[in-house]
């Protein structure tokens, strides 16, 4: 359940944090579900990254700060 539920974040920090708790609190099978979430929060984290440059970009031309 923990893998699942950390797949709506998109910080990788998060990542981070849930392997290292599925590692700490949950059995060996809990850990390639872990790893799958892991790396579409990863995923997530850099889109949202790129977007946010897109974003910014959008609004500078724009005449936005």
């Amino acid at each position: 359940m923990l893998p699942e539920a950390a797949r709506a974040f998109s910080d990788e920090a998060y990542a981070d944090e849930l392997m290292h708790l599925t590692r700490q609190h949950l059995d060996a099978g809990a850990l390639y579900q872990a790893e799958k979430a892991a790396d579409a929060i990863r995923l997530a984290a850099a889109v949202k990254a790129k977007q946010a440059k897109t974003l910014a970009h959008w609004v500078r031309s724009r005449g936005g700060r």
